[in-house]
Parts: structure tokens; sequence; C-alpha cells
């Protein structure tokens, strides 16, 4: 029985790679990796970020897991669909979203250009990292991937 369910697990998390919410990054980065012009080969680049965006992706999974078998199970049990904060979260979300959508077609610009200039040291320490320590931030991708997901 024990096999059936950790089959089950391991489609799941398959399937869950081809969420809405995260591939549409998944297929962007890796064009990137492809398209990235160094010495190396790109099948030995693709593979190389492939590997460490897994590694990056697992401990995502296991950083939860873990906190779910060390008691943070209760704090997410509270909020499921039916629940007033699952409602809540859900009304929230719904109208931040039909906002977004409504602010274009009435013609109006949607300026963030506030955000990217609070942002603009994490977009430079992002590149520098990038260029520094490809493998770190490969892995890095793929937690942030999963963590889409989750949307």
């Amino acid at each position: 029985m024990g096999v059936w369910f950790l089959l089950l697990a391991v489609l799941a998390g398959v399937a869950s790679l081809f969420s809405p919410c995260s591939f549409p990054l998944l297929i962007t980065l890796l064009g990137r990796e492809v398209n990235a012009t160094e010495e190396e080969q790109p099948s030995r680049r693709l593979f190389g970020f492939s590997i460490s965006f897994a590694f990056g992706a697992a401990l995502f999974l296991l950083l939860t897991g873990a906190a779910l078998a060390l008691g943070a199970a209760p704090l997410f049990a509270r909020i499921t669909f039916t629940s007033v904060p699952g409602r809540l979260l859900r009304t929230a979300v719904g109208l931040l979203l039909i906002l977004l959508g409504v602010w274009p077609v009435r013609g109006r610009s949607l300026n963030f250009a506030w955000l990217d200039t609070l942002l603009q040291p994490l977009w430079q320490t992002q590149a520098r990292l990038r260029r520094q320590h490809s493998t770190l931030s490969s892995g890095l991708y793929g937690f942030g991937y999963v963590l889409a997901g989750f949307g």
C-alpha cells in the first residue's frame, strides 16, 4: 500500500512542475540557458543548470515537509477552501486580480516604477550572483520555481 502512495506522490510532484503559475518560468529559464553564449557546450551548461535547479526545488520541498513534520501543519490546516480565513484570502486575491484586470481596460497604465526602484539593489545582487556563482543561482531559481508553483 505504501508503494502506491509513494508513486502517487511522485506523480503529483511531476504534475506540479506543469502548474500554470510556474511552467512559463521553466520555459523561460531553460531557453535562457540554452541561448547563453559561453565557451562551454550548451548541452553541458543546460545539464549543470538542471541539476542545480533540481536540488533547489528539492530543498524547498524538504524544508516544507520538515516544517509540516515539526508542527506547522496546524497553521495550514485552519486555512481551507471553506474556512473563514480561506474565504477572506480568496476574496482578497480575487479582488486584486479583478482590479489589475479592470485598470488597463479603463485606459490606465499600471506603473510599477516605484517597485523597480525599490527592488533595484535586489536585481543587481541577483545578476552578480548569477555571474559569479551560477550553480547557487540555478539552485535558487529551482527553489523559487517550486514556491511560484504554490501560487
